[in-house]
């Protein structure tokens, strides 16, 4: 069992944002290795009906890492910041209107960045995916040159101040990348490796849960069933999966789909 000891506050702090989901956790997994202390973040309040499914996930995944024998790291209590209490500075937000506009960033960005404008030097797990494939990481690139650096013995990427945009730098100065240049098969081949497929299992993803499960159909779930991840999910969300891509039209079952959801799953 992984306890406090005298020597915990010689231990480096790293801070991250978890959600619970695969990205976040697999850095979760990577910092617990390491003689660190590990501090997360959670960032809620926007309604989305995961949540709770989440917050489990993050008490399952610390509880086992906890137990495992491999865990040098301390895990601090989660920190939860509602975001309906975050203070947006006015530079930020217009920093992310002009890079939204032209790379389509998702709007939790704007919160983000301004909560690290105020407590910096916090990892958010980014993966390594194609401009095409996520927003995120077009507005990155379109704004930053990303270069690595290595704080207290860790790896971490981030944004150079002296070649990124003061868009850029607004909105992803003070935020670390960790998983930058890792892929999703870079971070399952080495959870195989340590051996965390069980932990991993516990993760969260969905964003439309249906009884309890993984919905199969959302845009994470279709991603997770690409990358050859389909263990993550149940058979029945495997098959819903299936089902939604034997229509052509795809538009239109997402449509029908989306009405369910708001008709019946949500208030499961």
């Amino acid at each position: 069992m992984n306890k406090m000891n005298e020597t915990q506050s010689e231990k480096p702090i790293v801070k991250i944002f978890w959600t619970g989901g695969w990205d976040s956790s697999f850095r979760i997994c990577e910092l617990s290795r390491m003689p660190v202390q590990i501090q997360p973040y959670y960032l809620h309040g926007d309604d989305r009906h995961s949540e709770k499914f989440e917050r489990i996930a993050m008490d399952k995944i610390t509880q086992l890492l906890k137990e495992r024998p491999e865990t040098q790291a301390d895990f601090l209590d989660l920190i939860s910041v509602d975001i309906r209490n975050i203070e947006l500075h006015p530079e930020v937000s217009a920093a992310y209107r002009r890079v939204r506009e032209k790379t389509g960033l998702g709007t939790q960005m704007e919160y983000l960045s301004s909560y690290v404008y105020d407590h910096p030097q916090i990892e958010l797990g980014i993966e390594k995916l194609p401009v095409e494939e996520s927003h995120m990481i077009h507005a990155v690139l379109d704004s930053c040159k990303v270069i690595r650096k290595v704080v207290n013995g860790i790896e971490e990427y981030c944004a150079d101040p002296d070649e990124s945009s003061e868009d850029g730098m607004l909105l992803f100065g003070n935020i670390l990348l960790p998983i930058f240049e890792k892929t999703e098969s870079d971070m399952l081949r080495l959870i195989k490796e340590w051996g965390y497929l069980d932990i991993m299992k516990h993760v969260w993803f969905c964003h439309q849960p249906y009884q309890g499960r993984p919905c199969g159909m959302c845009h994470p779930c279709e991603v997770k069933m690409g990358a050859g991840m389909e263990f993550l999910l149940p058979e029945d969300s495997q098959k819903r999966y299936h089902l939604q891509n034997k229509y052509h039209d795809k538009f239109w079952f997402k449509v029908y789909r989306k009405l369910l959801y708001w008709l019946f799953w949500k208030h499961d």
